[in-house]
């Protein structure tokens, strides 16, 4: 998976209206740093992502669309 699959899988996270804003604002800084060193964003955007969904106020669309992009990006890093 290269950087620009990584930053599409995120920017569905980002457009998703049942994401909160303070998890969204986290995202957007990350990805920024994604761009810039792959690796330190890439652990980052996974630690942010685990936190994110275990927040009681998602909803389970933008819960579920957290943990498929989750283990998208696990399996990016094994690679």
């Amino acid at each position: 998976m290269d950087r620009q699959e990584i930053i599409t899988l995120v920017g569905g996270i980002l457009s998703d209206h049942g994401i909160p804003r303070r998890v969204k604002d986290e995202l957007e800084s990350y990805l920024a740093q994604l761009q810039r060193s792959p690796d330190d964003g890439l652990s980052q955007i996974l630690f942010i992502l685990d936190e994110a969904s275990t927040n009681p106020n998602l909803t389970m669309g933008a819960r579920t669309a957290i943990w498929n992009t989750v283990s998208a990006l696990e399996v990016a890093m094994r690679k």
